[in-house]
């Protein structure tokens, strides 16, 4: 494990430092010279390259005083994968090139910069990626156990030089970034301009609305379970919340039988304590919603409505 920026500005000490990255890699052959093999190595894994997504990741402090790397980006989630990488007295390496590519006191964030061929790391079971940060390594026996995460470039050398080769395997956590898809909602409303968001997969209508301080209660809506007004607060009983989906319908979830029921007249209605985001999204897309349905059509067109129903 060597730093990549390390190398690149201690020009006068890349010698000993390759070899470092040599040993460490599990290199069982002659030692290359710097001008030879070496030098090829150098430039293959530390290159100019920027690590992928070393402006997404955000350490995060937590309230009990521990850290949490975490993405700063809607556009990506992150996931927590197990990889296996073999080890033994013969081959001691583990074979990753790293990069700190920020840090605060004893605080850093170590990013994977690229990984040795024919190392250890190379022959993992899940494969390392450029841009992956690595949580937590173990052994398989669970005997021994070291956090990684929000370490420094120098702790987290000095964690992993440490483990001694005789406990063979180890078992690393490592969190990486996919990119997610993002719906943008657009909000209209017949006396004022339109009101935008970007919400995720998952997330709730009225919920996510509400908390950008963005109102969808209808004065003219009654209630399902009364007839009455008033709002139910978010119960699924009133029609307070009710949008018209305009474009982007195949974006919400499916409805169940008391919307569905609630709603019976306007298939392109959706009550919005009841949509969602669908989970399912493979791309990006785009929801444009009607906020009070109603008082986009003429007030005496409601005279003797009962429930959510309005004449069509």
């Amino acid at each position: 494990v060597v730093s990549a920026r390390f190398l690149r500005h201690h020009n006068d000490s890349l010698q000993p430092m390759l070899l470092l990255l040599i040993a460490m890699s599990g290199w069982s052959g002659p030692v290359p010279c710097l001008h030879q093999r070496g030098a090829r190595l150098a430039r293959l894994l530390l290159s100019e390259a920027p690590v992928p997504f070393a402006d997404v990741w955000v350490i995060q402090r937590l309230k009990d005083g521990g850290v949490r790397v975490a993405s700063q980006s809607l556009n990506f989630r992150e996931v927590d994968e197990y990889m296996v990488v073999p080890r033994s007295v013969a081959s001691p390496g583990i074979g990753l090139a790293l990069e700190e590519v920020g840090s605060q006191g004893d605080v850093g964030l170590v990013l994977v910069k690229g990984i040795v061929a024919g190392g250890n790391a190379a022959k993992a079971s899940v494969p390392f990626m450029p841009g992956d940060a690595l949580i937590s390594v173990r052994d398989s026996a669970g005997t021994v156990e070291v956090s990684l995460e929000g370490a420094t470039y120098d702790s987290t050398v000095e964690a992993l030089s440490s483990l001694d080769p005789s406990l063979g395997e180890l078992i690393f956590t490592v969190r990486r970034l996919e990119r997610q898809p993002t719906v943008t909602v657009r909000v209209q409303f017949e006396d004022r301009e339109d009101e935008r968001l970007t919400m995720l997969p998952g997330q709730p209508l009225r919920q996510t609305i509400l908390a950008r301080g963005i109102k969808l209660n209808d004065p003219l809506a009654l209630r399902f379970d009364s007839g009455g007004p008033g709002d139910c607060g978010g119960e699924g009983c009133c029609c307070t919340c009710a949008v018209q989906v305009v474009s982007g319908l195949e974006m919400l979830n499916d409805q169940k039988a008391q919307e569905r029921q609630m709603l019976r007249k306007h298939p392109d209605w959706r009550l919005g304590c009841r949509a969602r985001i669908t989970e399912g999204l493979e791309e990006d897309g785009e929801l444009v919603v009607r906020a009070s349905p109603r008082s986009w059509n003429s007030r005496e067109l409601l005279d003797g409505v009962e429930e959510c129903d309005i004449p069509s």
